[in-house]
């Protein structure tokens, strides 16, 4: 029976992935262009120096059929924009910018989450090129297939000593790689001499053979050669392997003054550099930057092409240069040093000699000139084996055997991804400043030490400094709080593609910055050392069923989820306080679930009090019930919230919110700021409710030299259009927490134009402890529960009020600033002190009764 019951659990979980299946096939997300063109992703490890040619040759092979998108990071040390040779090739292309490997796991998943693909085609597959095409096929559920140009591992020096996070394209990060190559579904490769290597199908370094050549007599002229002049060229980057010296020694030994040298390229090697420019006699041209497009412009001046690479060097043994392609396409005589790549071109009629030979080739070449047959011979040979035709046939028929190999249903890569996500959390743990707190010191007592399960109702935790955000961070300051286990709210797939889709799209939407910080958090590379972030996401009948390597499940199991992630951290729920802000949907089966030692309930407001439905409200105040009945201590943050919650909780605890006084690590304001005219008149929150558009909308009429600068996450069509409309009316859309305290820091006047309902009735807003704690003045309209701040804001019901009111600011007419003991009294660690006080009493009420009992 076990067995039977086993077979119809499989077949039951191969149907289940049948039918997401069937249903994604029209998804322009699972399947790129269900009705135009296939999608491919050439993805690079670094689009922003020479690494990328290798991507732009498969670009071209394939844009005739695909719609194609080059694809990849920009690490600082290489650059911030696409290689500039091909700049200007109109190329569709997207930039990742990244400092380290966790940020390339945040920022790849979030493109792979909003972007789909038919195909992933990863080109020098380094750890960073590897990891973006990975989650890219994950989520596309797609082919991928590796190509290779060399063999990476040759870079044995790239990134040196530096840690796997910081350098991930270095040789430990390449290494690594290296185990996960046989995960493609098929390898195309470069020279014959790979192939050997790696197998694949051979895709060479390919140029368009229908693309017209420059003239040649023209392209003398303009570099300033003559007709008698012998033309040596190098194009590419320089690097000591490539024996450019080996070039110049021949040319000075041989002293024919017709001989001349043309560089074009990146110039790596500092002495060579050094050398080249010192000897720009008209004997050496110079050229170190250049457009793709250029480089017929200079081989059509060329006479011969010297390829007199060290045959010991690491990478010349599996290297194949793209500038024997070029040199070909132009019927420029090419000759080489026999390295493996190489050597298989003899037979085609590539010159082959030692470096220490090539003076007397010279030689040999000064006394018979090229002619246009020997042109023509190179042309040929450029034809028959280097277009465009040829190897878009070969790269065609690789890709139909990784269409063929690709299955979908399996675990492949995402077991890679899960591997590759182990290693990275390692790596951050090591590196972590401190370790994480050691938990024999916890003790279920008053005034002991205690670990803390957090759950907070929404997904953007870390963003704008909300009052969980502080409470969690003084919490752990407080020394009380061992650990925390942070959970944001739980999220579908589905949920996740459209924050990522807001976050591509550059929307003012807040998505837009949740997606980031919420894609980090689900794939635990979000973690501090005693703050552990956790989310659950579900894919709920999403073709693609895991995320970064992580299998997810069809439906929320939370109570399963919370009880995995405290195992995995350490922590005993019975020395774990739960601390829930409502609403939280599931507390009811996580506390049936996960016997805590104590609970405690965070009421920042009042959801009943939103536009719903009657279903929604009989929900909510279910949810609510469930918490406060089940809490040993329930907070809130001002009177109003503690009066509407009465009747569920009597022995409601206010304590307000509070100043967060340390300055922010973003100290000049934001570039958003800086452009518009002073003064600044600011507003940082929500747009999207609670805000009285026409008390607004008369202030900016009032004073239409003031800049009314409103930061903060809008959907368009919640903004009235005669807003927008307004001159002095600026709308930067949400920043992170830093940013927005350094842009209140620099605002000339601070605003609370809130409308006064039952909504805001029962709010104590954190925007005004803010304000004061970045030393600026504050108008606000008349609101409920600043009792204890109100003598420090100045009021005002009306537009004219607000606007007289900020007159007297904008003159100086001042009241004195807080004295820090003020400050003190309304700061953040005391809040947080007076919530433990309290924590302390319930803990003590407990042991009280466990006494008893």
């Amino acid at each position: 029976m076990d067995e039977q019951r086993a077979r119809l659990e499989r077949l039951s979980r191969n149907f289940e992935h049948l039918a997401a299946r069937v249903a994604t096939l029209s998804s322009p997300v699972a399947a790129g262009t269900a009705f135009g063109r296939p999608r491919v992703a050439v993805v690079g490890w670094d689009l922003t120096h020479n690494p990328a040619g290798r991507s732009f040759v498969l670009y071209r092979l394939l844009e005739r059929d695909w719609d194609v998108q080059l694809i990849g990071p920009a690490w600082p040390r290489f650059g911030e924009a696409l290689w500039q040779p091909l700049r200007d090739e109109g190329l569709a292309h997207r930039i990742l910018p990244v400092r380290s490997l966790p940020e390339l796991w945040r920022e790849g998943t979030v493109l792979a989450l909003a972007a789909g693909f038919d195909l992933v085609i990863v080109c020098k597959p380094r750890l960073p090129g590897l990891l973006l095409g990975l989650l890219l096929a994950e989520q596309s559920r797609c082919p991928l297939l590796f190509d290779f140009d060399e063999d990476e591992r040759a870079f044995g020096d790239r990134g040196g000593a530096e840690s796997l996070l910081e350098a991930p394209f270095g040789a430990a990060g390449t290494e690594l790689a290296s185990h996960y190559w046989s995960v493609a579904d098929c390898v195309t490769v470069a020279s014959r001499a790979l192939q050997q290597n790696l197998g694949g199908h051979l895709v060479r370094h390919a140029r368009d053979e229908r693309a017209a050549l420059p003239d040649r007599s023209l392209a003398r002229q303009r570099l300033g050669f003559t007709p008698d002049d012998v033309v040596l060229a190098f194009l590419g980057t320089v690097r000591p392997h490539k024996g450019l010296a080996s070039v110049l020694a021949a040319i000075d030994a041989v002293g024919d003054p017709r001989l001349k040298l043309l560089v074009a390229g990146t110039i790596a090697d500092p002495a060579m550099q050094q050398a080249l420019r010192a000897r720009q006699d008209g004997r050496v041209v110079l050229r170190e930057s250049f457009a793709f497009g250029a480089i017929g412009d200079y081989l059509a001046a060329a006479d011969l092409v010297p390829l007199l690479q060290d045959p010991e060097a690491a990478i010349t043994q599996s290297q194949l240069p793209a500038k024997l392609t070029d040199a070909l396409q132009h019927g420029v005589r090419v000759v080489a040093t026999p390295t493996p790549p190489l050597q298989e071109l003899a037979a085609l009629g590539i010159d082959m000699l030692p470096a220490e030979g090539f003076a007397a080739y010279l030689r040999e070449r000064l006394a018979s000139p090229e002619t246009e047959a020997s042109r023509a011979r190179q042309r040929r040979l450029f034809e028959g084996e280097f277009g465009f035709a040829v190897n878009r046939v070969r790269l065609a028929a690789a890709i139909a055997e990784a269409r063929w190999r690709s299955n979908p249903f399996a675990s492949t890569v995402r077991d890679v991804l899960q591997a590759l996500r182990t290693t990275t959390r390692r790596a951050i743990a090591a590196g972590q400043a401190r370790p994480l707190a050691p938990h024999a010191a916890a003790r279920a007592a008053p005034g002991g030490r205690f670990d803390v399960a957090f759950f907070w109702k929404q997904n953007d935790s870390d963003l704008f400094g909300r009052r969980a955000d502080m409470v969690v961070k003084h919490l752990l300051a407080s020394g009380r709080v061992g650990r925390v286990v942070h959970f944001d709210q739980p999220v579908a797939l589905a949920g996740l593609r459209e924050m990522a889709r807001a976050a591509i799209g550059a929307s003012a939407h807040v998505a837009a910055l949740q997606a980031r910080s919420t894609v980090a958090r689900a794939l635990g590379l979000a973690d501090e050392p005693a703050l552990l972030r956790r989310l659950l996401v579900t894919h709920e009948g999403e073709a693609a069923n895991s995320l970064g390597g992580r299998s997810l499940g069809a439906r929320p199991d939370a109570a399963g989820f919370v009880a995995a992630a405290l195992r995995e951290a350490g922590l005993d729920p019975r020395r774990t306080l739960a601390w829930f802000c409502p609403v939280i949907w599931d507390a009811a089966e996580i506390l049936r679930s996960v016997p805590f030692l104590a609970v405690v309930a965070d009421l920042i407001d009042d959801e009943r009090a939103w536009p719903t439905t009657p279903e929604r409200l009989q929900k909510l105040e279910s949810a609510y019930r469930a918490v406060l009945q089940a809490a040993d201590v329930v907070f809130t943050n001002g009177e109003g919230n503690r009066a509407r919650f009465a009747a569920l909780r009597p022995d409601i605890v206010v304590v307000p919110n509070g100043a967060e006084l340390s300055a922010p690590s973003a100290a000049a304001a934001p570039p958003a700021l800086a452009a518009l005219p002073r003064p600044w008149i600011g507003y940082v929150g929500n747009l999207n409710d609670r805000i009285d558009w026409a008390l607004l909308r008369e202030l900016a009429q009032l004073r239409p030299l003031w800049s009314l600068v409103l930061i903060g996450p809008y959907t368009r069509d919640r903004i009235p259009p005669e807003m927008r409309a307004l001159a002095n009316v600026h709308f930067t859309g949400a920043m992170p927490y830093d940013a927005a305290r350094a842009a209140m820091r620099a605002f000339d006047a601070a605003i609370v134009p809130h409308t006064c309902d039952a909504l805001t009735a029962s709010m104590n807003p954190l925007k005004v402890y803010n304000y004061l704690a970045a030393g600026v003045q504050v108008v606000s309209v008349p609101l409920a529960n600043l009792e204890d701040v109100r003598d420090l804001l100045r009021i005002a019901p009306s537009a004219e009020g607000f606007a007289a009111a900020i007159d007297r600011i904008l003159a100086g007419l001042r009241p004195e600033a807080p004295a820090q003991a003020r400050l003190d009294a309304i700061a953040w660690p005391g809040r947080v002190a007076a919530m433990l006080a309290q924590i302390d009493v319930a803990l003590q009420r407990r042991l009280v009764f466990a006494a008893a009992d």
